[in-house]
């Protein structure tokens, strides 16, 4: 934070570009199958911490529908407990 004039009239107001808009997140078990395990929609928040049931998932696939302004997504962690 700043409270100097030239710098504050330099930053990006509102939802920043390179956080994501809109993801889903599908699961993958041993035998194949995959659910949908969260889908968020107009998000402007940089961390999202959410409660997701993972017994007996294999695999974890983020897909990344839209971002609030970049024409690519950047993804620093995803973490499972």
């Amino acid at each position: 934070m700043t409270h100097e004039d030239r710098l504050h009239q330099q930053l990006e107001w509102g939802p920043q570009p390179e956080t994501l808009k809109e993801f889903r997140i599908i699961t993958s078990f041993a035998n194949g199958d995959g659910i949908e395990v969260m889908h968020i929609r107009d998000n402007y928040r940089r961390l999202i911490d959410r409660t997701v049931n993972l017994d007996q998932v294999l695999k974890l696939r983020l897909e990344v529908l839209g971002t609030n302004g970049l024409d690519h997504a950047r993804i620093f962690e995803i973490k499972c407990y």
